[in-house]
């Protein structure tokens, strides 16, 4: 009983904060409606870089590259990094977009780095599975 009476009374706070007489609760979207991630398996080839310096550059990189809106819009998020590889996860519309932006990665240093594509794949354990063991 506790937790209902606590429920009113948020839905009753918040109705007054927004002054909405009737708050209707927005329907889930069908999953057919929602936007399917994409994981993309990606290697570092380099000479002294650590793994964690290289995936701050590369995500300045890609938020350079693809713009700020476009960024926002792939979702990219840097889910695992084991070593010299990695994983992103990003919105099934912009994979060729990430890839074509991995392509034009370099270092602003001394140091030479090359980003290459493994695979993508539509499930994170298949991912990790395939391609990042």
């Amino acid at each position: 009983m506790r937790r209902k009476e606590k429920r009113r009374e948020k839905a009753s706070f918040l109705r007054k904060l927004s002054g909405a007489k009737d708050m209707k609760r927005l329907k889930p979207l069908l999953p057919s409606l929602k936007q399917k991630n994409r994981y993309l398996v990606y290697e570092v080839i380099s000479e002294k870089s650590t793994n964690k310096e290289i995936t701050k550059k590369l995500d300045n990189h890609l938020k350079e590259f693809l713009g700020t809106f476009n960024y926002s819009c792939a979702r990219i998020k840097f889910i695992a990094t084991k070593k010299n590889k990695g994983i992103i996860m990003v919105s099934s519309n912009y994979v060729d977009l990430l890839k074509s932006a991995l392509l034009f990665f370099c270092n602003s240093e001394d140091i030479d780095v090359i980003v290459r594509s493994i695979g993508v794949s539509g499930i994170l354990k298949k991912a990790k599975d395939k391609y990042f063991n």
